[in-house]
């Protein structure tokens, strides 16, 4: 859900309550064609990560998804697509590579490599 204002000019303002597509299966929908999401791995302030398939590649990769909510703010989109372009600009071992943007409106995400751990 997001809130958003209804008049801003207003000293106290009022809030809609919007509901935005964010369900597990309308991700898989927008990313499907290249996407097999198998499960959630973590979650964090900028979005949640799953472990999915790259059908092209088939291989594992991580898939950060931004969430749905976020994708309506200018602001957060472009924060998120910075921190993509910022990751994706470095080449070293202990970095784990970015290998795509999927911008598919209200579903964006990054697919990244992914490293098996604890």
């Amino acid at each position: 859900l997001l809130q958003r204002p209804q008049r801003p000019s207003q000293s106290r303002r009022s809030f809609a309550l919007v509901t935005l597509p964010s369900s597990l299966d309308h991700i898989r929908q927008a990313v499907g064609h290249r996407f097999d999401i198998e499960r959630a791995l973590g979650q964090g302030g900028m979005g949640t990560v799953y472990l999915a398939r790259d059908r092209q590649l088939d291989r594992p990769v991580a898939l950060k998804v931004l969430p749905a909510a976020f994708t309506q703010q200018n602001d957060l989109r472009e924060r998120f697509l910075r921190e993509t372009r910022t990751a994706a600009a470095f080449s070293h071992p202990n970095i784990v590579p970015v290998f795509s943007i999927e911008d598919h409106g209200d579903v964006l995400a990054y697919a990244m490599g992914f490293v098996e751990g604890e």
